[in-house]
């Protein structure tokens, strides 16, 4: 269910530790809104997080129409249908890291 919330694609969800393609397992997922600062303006995106376990460690992944993981895991924020905004993501076991592209 992670990946159909997210978007139906393994190109909508990212885990920055092991996380490539789709989760084979999880122990739970939930959505959350997060409101990015952009120009000033409060931007909410809706995004997915769900644990799941790789290696004998718990690793986190999220997803979302907002993330884009081609060629490089990316959070795109997009308003009017506009792309206002791109954040580059990474991060560990039990983190991610926004940076603003």
């Amino acid at each position: 269910r992670f990946v159909q919330r997210s978007g139906g694609s393994e190109t909508r969800v990212y885990a920055p530790f092991r996380g490539g393609g789709t989760p084979d397992e999880l122990y739970f997922s939930y959505g959350l809104r997060v409101t990015f600062s952009v120009g000033g303006r409060l931007v909410p995106v809706d995004v997915y997080m769900a644990q799941g376990r790789s290696i004998a460690r718990n690793n986190w992944w999220i997803g979302g129409n907002a993330v884009e993981n081609i060629d490089e895991p990316l959070l795109v924020i997009i308003e009017n249908n506009e792309i206002t905004d791109t954040f580059k993501m990474s991060g560990g076991v039990s983190s991610f890291e926004f940076r603003e592209v």
